[in-house]
């Protein structure tokens, strides 16, 4: 949910602050992000752990996933750039003494 709203206040502000094109490489990171964590989803909800492996055969569990890690982290780098990517802009701007028009 915090990654939701922030997403939009960030790119919100970023066109209130100095809009330019390398907001274009957040929204594409953002994009490849949500289509690994979807895929990522979808393989654990399509692998299952045969139930007779399982002491109470009415639950299932996902199989492990390898890349789950390098998900993880791939998100938390992505959230960072993003943050990275409007703090240089408002102090870029704040230095060229730009005004919010």
């Amino acid at each position: 949910m915090y990654h939701h709203f922030s997403i939009f206040l960030f790119y919100w502000l970023n066109t209130r602050v100095n809009y330019d094109g390398d907001i274009y490489l957040t929204i594409v990171l953002n994009g490849f992000i949500h289509t690994v964590m979807y895929t990522y989803y979808f393989v654990c909800m399509h692998t299952k752990v045969p139930t007779k492996w399982l002491s109470d055969p009415t639950v299932s569990k996902s199989c492990p996933i390898w890349w789950k890690s390098a998900l993880t982290m791939n998100q938390m780098v992505q959230v960072r750039h993003t943050r990275a990517s409007l703090g240089r802009r408002v102090l870029r701007s704040e230095r060229d003494g730009r005004k919010n028009e």
